[in-house]
């Protein structure tokens, strides 16, 4: 959500000369408890080309399985020399690139297609949990004329946002820095985690 680096950035516009040393604990309390190893589309694409992965041990989202999409590589290199005789086993990475790639590529259960079938069930779902109704003639007319009164207010707001951006162009950088990680970016961020994900719960 981005509230970590808010806090740090805070931190460091009132400390300026902090070291990583003397940052509070509380601010690295969440480092090493993220799940990041996240499927990316190079894993896609080495399947694709018949190429075997040697990875980190990981998660990759629920697709990948150590031993039969990729070869796992521990992160202190302990089992390098396992890798090493797997790598060098022509047999044993023909077996593991056929399997990547019929069960990623050929199997199309990543496709383009299946991902928007996906999205289609996804609002169906939610069409039918939260009873969306198409939107009536009379609303339909309403935001058409509050459509109206926006667009007569527009050149207004562009004078406002014109003189502010011209402001904030001339600002000295370290103020700017001390601005958007206070009172601007303190105000988004409240602002954010309160409406974030709202209209679920309406």
């Amino acid at each position: 959500t981005g509230e970590i680096e808010y806090d740090l950035n805070f931190y460091q516009a009132f400390h300026p000369f902090a070291c990583l040393g003397d940052l509070p604990k509380k601010y690295l309390s969440t480092d090493g408890k993220l799940e990041i190893q996240v499927i990316s589309p190079r894993c896609f694409e080495a399947a694709a080309l018949g190429t075997v992965m040697v990875l980190f041990p990981g998660n990759y989202s629920g697709v990948l399985i150590r031993d039969k999409h990729y070869v796992g590589l521990e992160k202190d290199f302990s089992n390098v020399d396992e890798v090493i005789d797997k790598i060098n086993d022509d047999n044993y990475l023909q077996e593991m690139s056929d399997f990547a790639h019929s069960d990623l590529v050929q199997s199309k259960e990543f496709s383009y297609e299946k991902f928007i079938q996906q999205v289609d069930k996804d609002l169906d779902e939610l069409i039918e949990v939260k009873n969306f109704k198409p939107t009536s003639r009379k609303e339909t007319n309403l935001s058409l004329e509050i459509d109206t009164y926006e667009k007569s207010t527009v050149s207004q707001n562009s004078i406002i946002r014109n003189f502010f951006h011209n402001v904030w162009k001339i600002l000295p950088e370290w103020i700017r820095f001390i601005l958007m990680v206070t009172v601007l970016r303190k105000k988004y961020f409240c602002h954010f985690n309160k409406v974030k994900y709202s209209y679920l719960n309406s």
